[in-house]
This record gives C-alpha cells, sequence and structure tokens, in this order.
C-alpha cells in the first residue's frame, strides 16, 4: 500500500511537472516570436511612417502559437498599426466574413459628414445670436467651418483604426478557448499580451511581460544594475522571488478557471495577479487580486 501511495504522487508530480513545461514552453515561443516583430519605415507621397514589417510578422503563424483558440465561427481576424506621430501600437481585431470594407468606410464617412455638418450648424447659430459685430461674427464662423470641414474628412486608414479599436471588434471577444487549463490560460494570455509587440516610442510605456521563470528576474536584476532608465526598483524586494516558483498556477473550477500569473510593467512594477475566466461565452476575465510586490520607477521619455 505504501508502495502505492509513492508511485501514484511521483506520477502526480511528474504530471505536474510536465504541464508546468507546457505553460512555460508556450509563453517562450509567443515572446520570442514578438521579441523578433520589426517595424519598418515607409514613404507614401510626402508622407512618413512605420508599418510592421511583413518579413517579420504574420498573423497566420502567430495565432498558430495559441493552438488552443478558435475563431467564433463566420469570423475572421485582421491587425492593422495605429501609427501616430508620438507611438504606435498593433491593433488585433475580428471582423464576420460577409464586411464589406469598402460599404462600410463609405457609410461611416457620410455619418461623419451628417455628425460635424450638425455640430457646425449648432455652434454658428449660437454666434449668430451673440450680440458681437458682423465682421467679428464673421469671423468665428468661417473658423468653425473650417474646423468642422477638417474634423469631418477621414482617411480610410482612420475609419478603419476607429472600428479595430471598436472594443466590440477586439480579436478576444470573438475567440474561442478549448474547456482546458491551457485553453483558458491562452485566452488570458492573448487578451494581456496579444498587441505586446512593435511597440514605438511613447507605446512602450505600456510595455509588460508575463514572469515565469527565474532567468527573468536575473534579468530585471542585472538590468536595474546598469540603471537602465526604464527599470528603477529596489534590490531588496525582488530578490526573494528568485527563490519562488514563478510559473503560472491554474485551477480549474465548475464554472470558472482561475490563473495566478506574475506580471512586470514597465510604468509600475512587478505583480502577481489572480484572474477568473468564465468557462461558458462570452468567457468573461476578470481581475480578482492584484499584489505589487517589487515597484519600480520609469524613469526617463521614449
Amino acid at each position: 500500500m505504501g508502495r502505492l501511495y509513492v508511485l501514484i504522487l511521483f506520477i502526480c508530480l511528474v504530471s505536474s511537472e510536465i504541464t508546468a513545461q507546457s505553460y512555460n514552453k508556450f509563453l517562450d515561443k509567443l515572446c520570442d516570436y514578438q521579441d523578433n516583430v520589426r517595424l519598418e519605415e515607409k514613404l507614401v507621397g510626402d508622407r512618413e511612417f512605420r508599418d510592421i514589417d511583413t518579413n517579420t510578422f504574420n498573423l497566420k503563424d502567430y495565432m498558430s502559437i495559441f493552438s488552443k483558440l478558435i475563431p467564433e465561427p463566420r469570423y475572421i481576424l485582421e491587425y492593422i498599426y495605429n501609427y501616430s506621430w508620438d507611438g504606435g501600437i498593433p491593433l488585433l481585431y475580428a471582423r464576420r466574413d460577409d464586411f464589406e470594407e469598402e460599404e462600410y468606410i463609405s457609410t461611416e464617412r457620410e455619418r461623419i459628414r451628417v455628425q460635424w455638418d450638425s455640430i457646425m450648424d449648432v455652434r454658428v447659430e449660437k454666434i449668430e445670436n451673440e450680440d458681437w459685430e458682423e465682421e467679428e461674427k464673421n469671423k468665428r464662423i468661417e473658423r468653425i467651418k473650417r474646423m468642422c470641414m477638417y474634423m469631418s474628412e477621414v482617411s480610410d486608414e482612420r475609419i478603419l483604426l476607429d472600428f479595430a479599436w471598436d472594443s466590440v471588434n477586439h480579436a478576444v471577444r470573438h475567440l474561442i478557448p478549448e474547456d482546458s487549463k491551457m485553453g483558458y490560460f491562452q485566452l488570458l494570455i492573448f487578451k494581456l499580451y496579444n498587441n505586446n509587440f512593435a511597440l514605438w516610442w511613447h507605446a512602450n510605456y505600456s510595455y509588460r511581460f508575463p514572469v515565469y521563470k527565474k532567468e527573468q528576474i536575473e534579468f530585471l536584476i542585472e538590468r536595474n544594475r546598469r540603471e537602465v532608465f526604464s527599470i528603477w526598483f529596489d534590490e531588496k524586494k525582488i530578490l526573494p522571488l528568485l527563490e519562488e516558483n514563478l510559473g503560472p498556477r491554474i485551477k480549474m473550477e465548475q464554472r470558472r478557471c482561475v490563473i495566478t500569473l506574475y506580471e512586470f510593467y514597465a510604468g509600475s512594477g512587478l505583480y502577481r495577479n489572480v484572474y477568473s475566466i468564465s468557462r461558458v461565452a462570452p468567457y468573461t476575465i476578470k481581475e480578482e487580486q492584484s499584489e505589487k510586490l517589487v515597484p519600480n520607477d520609469f524613469r526617463g521619455f521614449y
């Protein structure tokens, strides 16, 4: 009987170790892929901008890493790079397979034009009712008209970016996880980190990564000692983590999956967070607990 107990215990420990390794292997693969995505500079007319280098990123290959997630029926995943003068970040979104892009853009452009025409009419009427000289009224009205006309002229790209930003269209809202620990773990990681790559300039303030192995703690300590401007913390507070099991902890319950995860946010520090994921659609993800273990002082500017 004693030998049987020891054998069962050994099998459980080995199984647990193999499972932990599979989570780490998934995270390794994801982080490696994200780290190798590059941006390229482009020129259209006299406009310079940055976009993802498609030699380093393919959406189909990227989604194959999330092997336990499938798109909702009749939905297709897409991505677009949100670039502006002060930063850039990729957006992953979902559209129906019968989505007519040109028709949508045309309809939205007309809606925006009507919206700004209405705003202009209201503001012009207000100016006309003010007790000003006629010349001053005309100046203000012309200024309002120019502003509203400018705001109503939006590019195709801007309309598609707004579509991608809309939370209803976020890719994670249209993914179905396998009903397993790995399935819910991949869904959580996708929600937290799906666009955590190809960040440009100020977007780096939101850079973060999952912490799941000792080497990452050593990396943070080394960067802290070098006084890298984005990492600045009290080393005494992070040293105990070198002795902890940093791997994700996943517990399946009847109605939800509960996941404990260590995470480093460049803008604030290292956390131990607990999330729950509903096991039925729409697979709602909630942050149940958040404990800041190591505050990080983000010194410097991107």
